[in-house]
């Protein structure tokens, strides 16, 4: 069984290569850093939006993130209870890596 942070990780790369537009859609740094922290500890939106708060993040008044972030938290969920795998193609550079 994989772990959380291998899961993310897979995810994120998946999505590097596959969607690179959804990571531009979100620009701020410190979004994308408090999205993969909430990820690996597996917030909850309230939680992970008093965190990014505290940093003044500029794009938190848009909804965008909480879409992203709901739908990648559900793809990582899934995945750790079996009902959502990476694509094969991910699975093969992960274990490369």
């Amino acid at each position: 069984m994989m772990t959380r942070n291998t899961i993310v990780s897979m995810l994120l790369r998946e999505m590097a290569e596959e969607m690179p537009i959804v990571l531009r859609a979100l620009p701020d740094d410190r979004l994308w850093s408090a999205i993969v922290d909430g990820l690996l500890a597996d917030d909850d939106i309230e939680t992970l939006e008093e965190r990014i708060a505290e940093l003044r993040v500029s794009a938190i008044e848009s909804a965008d993130w909480r879409e992203v972030y709901g739908a990648l938290r559900e793809m990582v969920n899934e995945s750790i209870s079996g009902h959502w795998s990476p694509s094969p193609a991910m699975e093969t550079v992960s274990a490369v890596y």
